[in-house]
């Protein structure tokens, strides 16, 4: 049997390598982000919401005069406008998957100033504690719960 040739093995260890990176890139512990994190509040303009996890979003604006907000799935296209350029800031909560989605920002044509752009992920404050089963047998050496179920 022949040894494989330095280059293939070269090519092989770089593939590992590189697949390795990719998965690290998309860790699901990742944070949520939004590149740029902000834009000028006059006119339109797009930034990328990056996300690690499936999970409940908060995606929100803030401006002195208002903007609106817009999200584009790329599975699903763009979503509800939220918010009024020139009279409120808009503030979209949705259910997200791991993944890139764009976002639209509009203001009005004689805004001033800056939206500051976020996302965060919704915390349950109130969270009712799951119940524990017994770890151990009752008295007469069965468990509480059928088994023969799977």
């Amino acid at each position: 049997m022949r040894a494989a040739p330095r280059s293939s093995a070269c090519a092989s260890l770089a593939c590992m390598l590189s697949a390795v990176a990719w998965a690290q890139a998309l860790e699901p512990s990742a944070a949520p982000s939004v590149i740029p994190g902000s834009v000028q509040a006059a006119g339109r303009h797009h930034a990328i919401v990056t996300v690690g996890a499936f999970g409940r979003y908060a995606v929100t604006a803030h401006s002195r005069q208002g903007v609106s907000l817009q999200l584009t799935d790329r599975m699903g296209g763009p979503g509800p406008v939220r918010g009024r350029a020139g009279e409120e800031d808009g503030r979209l909560d949705v259910f997200l998957d791991r993944g890139t989605y764009r976002l639209a920002v509009e203001g009005h044509p004689a805004a001033r100033g800056e939206a500051v752009l976020a996302v965060g992920p919704f915390v349950e404050l109130h969270a009712a504690r799951a119940p524990q089963l017994p770890r151990q047998p009752f008295a007469g050496g069965y468990w509480p719960l059928p088994t023969d179920r799977v």
